[in-house]
Formats: C-alpha cells, sequence, structure tokens
C-alpha cells in the first residue's frame, strides 16, 4: 500500500498529484487529506486519524509533505519515503530540510510535483533504504544551534527517534555534508 500523508493543513497540489499518479503504482494507495478541499476520486481518503502508525506501518511506500514530524516518524519506520515541500508554509524551512535529507539519500525529494510520477517510479524499484542513524549520529547539537528556540522538541524527537530504531549502523556522515545542504 501507498500511503500519502500531508500533516495538519491542507496540501491540494499533492493530493491531486498522488490521486493522478495512475500507472505509476502498482498497489493500494490511500491518502490523508486533512481540511484539503480537493477530494480524491482514484483512491480511498480520510482527513484525519489518531495515529497515522497504522498506515506507516502497512505502507511500501510514504508520499509526504516536509514536515519534520512527519519526515522524522517514516525514516524511523524505515519506510521509503519521497517528500514534497509544501510552498505554503512560513520561510519554506521544509524545502532545506528535504534538501539536506535527499543529498545524504535518505529520501527522495520532489521539487516538482510534475515529476512525482517518475520519483515514486523510482523509489519503488530502490532495494536500500536509509538508516536513520546516519543522518542523525551526532546531530542533535547541530539542531539544537540552527533552532535554539526549538531545542528541547527538535532534541526530544530525535532522541524518540533512536528509541524506535532498533538497530544503528555504525557508519557516519560528515556533518560538513549536512551543514553545507
Amino acid at each position: 500500500m501507498i500511503f500519502v500523508t500531508v500533516g495538519s493543513w491542507g496540501f491540494n497540489s499533492l493530493v491531486k498529484a498522488a490521486d493522478d499518479l495512475g500507472d505509476a503504482i502498482t498497489s493500494e494507495l490511500i491518502i490523508q487529506i486533512a481540511n484539503g478541499s480537493y477530494k480524491p476520486v482514484n483512491c480511498e481518503y480520510f482527513k484525519t486519524a489518531s495515529s497515522l502508525d497504522p498506515y506507516y506501518d502497512n505502507a511500501t511506500l510514504v508520499i509526504t509533505h516536509g514536515g519534520t514530524g512527519t519526515t522524522l516518524e517514516v525514516l524511523a519506520k524505515g519506510v521509503p519515503l519521497v517528500s514534497i515541500s509544501n510552498p505554503s508554509v512560513k520561510d519554506n524551512h521544509q524545502h532545506e530540510f528535504l534538501l539536506a535529507l535527499h543529498k545524504v539519500d535518505a529520501l527522495n525529494y520532489c521539487e516538482d510535483l510534475s515529476e512525482l510520477e517518475e520519483i515514486v517510479k523510482r523509489t519503488q524499484k530502490r532495494t536500500e533504504h536509509f538508516d536513520v542513524s546516519i543522518f542523525f549520529n551526532g546531530f542533535t547539537a547541530d539542531i539544537d544551534s540552527y533552532q535554539p528556540e526549538r531545542k528541547s522538541s527538535m532534541t526530544k524527537a530525535i532522541r524518540n527517534l533512536f528509541k524506535k530504531t532498533p538497530t544503528l549502523k555504525s557508519k557516519e556522515i560528515e556533518l560538513s555534508q549536512i551543514k553545507n545542504c
């Protein structure tokens, strides 16, 4: 099953692009639309749920907006991820976050929804997926320094992520690769 989530806000252009995937997908598609006005016609959808974990747990691929919480949750589950920055969010911070993760091969970043179908096909063919510890190993302090006003919530999210990740590989990425994104 392919699961699409837009987080708490509507992201009509993502919902429409996912609904139009057609031949690009070979399995069931379920979309969480939040308060968006576009209603999918080619798949099952719902507005909200008390938890998205059952959907993540059953997904072979997740397509999502660039929210930090959603991205961290999906990476922790080890599910292949395609992310799209929501242009309506303040200061385009999702773009920077997703670009950094894309550069270290943590996810496939779709910068233009017209490319979603091709990126989904490519992601479905991948056999290796990202070890979340590679990106976040030693990265807590950097996040705290970039966003000191969110220090406790960001650090807590990352520590919780590690608790959910059963195996941590020793391979690390130099922080300079991430800082220069």
